[in-house]
């Protein structure tokens, strides 16, 4: 918070003393608050940045200011609660409006020093429990220590929600509006870590086999050939972890599995454009398993797909899906890995397509048994790294992990029933999300076999028509362009090579979805050649499910825009009406722009928006934005009408 923005509020009721002692009494407050505000900022910032990486002496340090700023912020909100004239002036409306409005975030911001004070003093013991060991061998401790300050941040927390709700920022002073809103953004981020830390915290221990061992089905997806979980799963693993350290490390191609399976005549049907476009004859093996958008649809199939293929009945505590993206986040975090037995060092930056010129060597290697041999000894090499990631990484493997989560390009699934409720409470689970309101899902699958979504570029531009009786007429147009020529400019040949399945796969095919509200109505499409039919339309993990057949030459560009409503897609209260939008990135792709647009019905009356939580421009101008995690668009109107019966 900067209290700076609120001193005009206080400079200016001080000006109205007549007399000099009052004047330089709130001068001292004023200095308290000026002198808080750098120290407050800038230590908050300090230990979001820093985290597990600070070292004991910054932590001291970084604790010191912190009782020093709130010490400051108690004694500037007690000398403006116990001075005569404020509360003199406090009994006059928009005066009184104004003081409460200061004292009330004097108040706030010593609380959120004192959240600051816990924080550090919980990174301190931390600190001193990391010795030797991975985060994960060090939990038990590391959870201990952290458990009373987590506690006592939570109960601050909860005294500044308390002093949020009594506060309204109607008729404030553009200082004080303007600290309103900087806390209005912040308290939501620190509620929902804590909220993340309460959730994961009972669960942890087990999930990595503090209570006995655990075995995860891990299925490794190739999001150069994208499917709506994530990508064709290359190869699969199989993990068994015990007191926080692996005990079993396996990989191995899905191939490996599949086609002795099915040479010994074992079917399973495909989902029917799967069949079509893609599998023909074949049956549904592991590799497709990703075709499902709700990842425990499709772990649940995995599961059952690798017993039938492998013959392996042993236990499996759940599944976890990772991609290129994974690959890249955790080494951007741990650092370059060496993988001796190809002499190669491999990094964030060229993971991708070191990954694929080794899958496809132009000669058979001796000593590999199958050409994605690579991929298993690589995902052993990071794992080696991660169980030896010192102290001083912490924080950063942290941090790609929140961000792994915001991108689905970290996913679990639990077989078991509490476990798998807490990782949809982390955001863990990617599946279709229920909730109140309007939802929208583009989900492409590559059904040619090539690794074309590496060099196609996509964009998504929604408007949104509200009416008067709460439906919502909807014009998406999605923008595809296949970019591979000047793509392949910039890469080496074998790649380019490699992309196109050795050039015999010259054009893209997607079979396109479209998951919507279940009911509905009045769907077209179009594309720049004209209008088009749709293939499918069925429903699946509580949506309907609108299904289209692309193809995209080589350097092409190709439009396709829907058109539908959705009924009663607004929800009122009185003369309020509130429309929500859900739109769900699909894992495994890239940071999709997404332009949006949504208009109330003509005659509506003080709309306001907010993108992911925060205020947007009061005009209601469409929003640039992008997919790089899910996106939540609320509009909250006044509406009086009797209704236009359409948009």
């Amino acid at each position: 918070m900067h209290p700076r923005r609120w001193l005009l509020a206080l400079v200016a009721i001080a000006l109205v003393s007549p007399l000099p002692v009052e004047g330089y009494r709130y001068l001292r407050i004023y200095d308290d608050l000026r002198a808080s505000q750098s120290e407050l900022a800038l230590s908050l910032d300090a230990l979001t940045e820093r985290g597990l990486s600070a070292s004991p002496d910054e932590l001291v340090r970084l604790e010191a200011r912190l009782a020093t700023t709130q010490a400051r912020l108690h004694r500037a909100s007690a000398a403006m609660e116990g001075d005569p004239l404020l509360r003199l002036a406090s009994h006059v409306p928009w005066w009184g409006r104004q003081t409460r409005a200061a004292i009330a975030l004097a108040h706030l911001g010593a609380d959120a020093a004192a959240v600051g004070r816990e924080a550090a003093a919980a990174l301190a013991e931390t600190a001193a429990l990391q010795g030797d060991g991975s985060l994960s061998e060090r939990l038990p401790a590391l959870l201990a220590a952290v458990d009373p300050h987590a506690t006592r941040m939570e109960e601050a927390l909860t005294r500044m929600e308390a002093r949020r709700q009594e506060l309204s920022g109607e008729g404030l002073l553009p200082p004080l509006g303007h600290a309103l809103a900087e806390l209005d953004r912040r308290l939501p981020e620190v509620r929902s870590l804590l909220a993340d830390y309460r959730t994961a915290r009972p669960h942890l221990p087990a999930l990595l086999g503090y209570q006995g061992q655990q075995r995860y089905l891990v299925l490794g997806m190739d999001s150069t050939e994208a499917l709506p979980a994530g990508g064709f799963v290359l190869v699969f693993g199989l993990l068994e972890v015990e007191g926080g350290r692996p005990r079993e490390v396996f990989f191995a191609p899905s191939d490996s599995i599949y086609l002795p399976w099915k040479q010994a005549g074992g079917y399973v049907e495909p989902p029917r454009p799967l069949k079509d476009y893609l599998l023909r004859d074949w049956p549904m093996g592991l590799g497709a398993v990703a075709w499902w958008p709700d990842f425990p649809t499709a772990a649940r199939n995995a599961v059952q797909l690798y017993r039938l293929q492998s013959g392996d009945e042993r236990p499996l505590d759940g599944v976890l899906g990772v991609n290129f993206q994974t690959l890249e986040r955790l080494l951007a975090a741990l650092g370059p890995v060496r993988v001796d037995r190809y002499d190669v060092t491999v990094d964030a930056g060229n993971v991708v397509p070191v990954t694929l010129l080794l899958t496809h060597p132009e000669a058979p290697r001796p000593w590999e048994t199958h050409r994605y041999d690579f991929v298993a000894w690589l995902a052993r090499a990071i794992i080696g790294r991660l169980m030896q990631t010192g102290p001083s990484r912490w924080g950063d493997l942290l941090r790609a992990l929140r961000q792994l989560r915001d991108e689905k390009a970290l996913l679990a699934y639990s077989d078991h029933p509490h476990i798998q409720e807490a990782l949809v409470r982390l955001g863990l689970a990617g599946e279709v999300r229920h909730q109140d309101g309007d939802y929208l899902m583009v989900a492409d699958a590559s059904v040619r076999s090539t690794k074309l979504n590496l060099a196609l570029r996509s964009r998504l531009d929604l408007t949104v028509r509200l009416d008067g009786q709460g439906n919502a007429l909807h014009t998406l147009r999605l923008t595809y362009v296949n970019d591979f020529p000047a793509w392949a400019a910039a890469q080496d040949s074998r790649l380019a090579s490699v992309v196109l399945a050795g050039g015999s796969l010259r054009m893209y095919g997607s079979y396109l979805r479209l998951l919507v509200p279940p009911g509905v109505q009045a769907v077209q499409v179009w594309s720049d050649e004209g209008p088009l039919a749709l293939e499918d339309r069925w429903e699946e993990h509580g949506k309907a499910h609108l299904g289209l057949y692309l193809l995209l030459p080589l350097g092409a560009r190709k439009e396709v825009t829907f058109s539908y409503l959705v009924p009663d897609a607004v929800a009122e209260r009185g003369d309020i009406r509130s429309y929500r939008l859900l739109v769900q990135r699909q894992p495994g792709t890239g940071a999709t722009p997404l332009r949006l647009r949504v208009e109330p019905p003509p005659g509506a009356r003080e709309g306001r928006a907010t993108l992911d939580g925060q205020p947007l421009p009061g005009d209601l101008s469409p929003i640039e934005t992008d997919l790089r995690k899910d996106r939540e668009l609320s509009l909250v109107y006044r509406w009086a009408g009797e209704g236009r019966g359409g948009p």
